[in-house]
């Protein structure tokens, strides 16, 4: 019985939850929505980056900022962040 109430409530958040603005991956040229995988939310935190004053927190978008991560030469690179 706590399985099957454990599920339905994992199942009611997802349905009730606001999708979040995508972070950017570029890989041969191409633009793929990066879901789940945040690397530059540690890098924000290590250099203490501080919020543009207009930027909007809103429930589309919790952290304030997205990402976008390009592959070359077999190597991740965080190559922007906009607010």
């Amino acid at each position: 019985m706590k399985k099957i109430i454990l599920f339905a409530l994992l199942i009611s958040l997802k349905v009730f939850a606001t999708e979040q603005i995508q972070d950017i991956l570029i890989y041969n040229g191409k633009k793929y929505e990066w879901r789940n995988f945040n690397l530059g939310r540690d890098y924000i935190k290590k250099f203490n980056f501080k919020v543009h004053e207009d930027a909007i927190e809103t429930t589309a978008n919790y952290g304030f900022y997205t990402f976008t991560y390009t592959i070359e030469n077999d190597s991740l690179f965080l190559t922007d962040i906009t607010s």
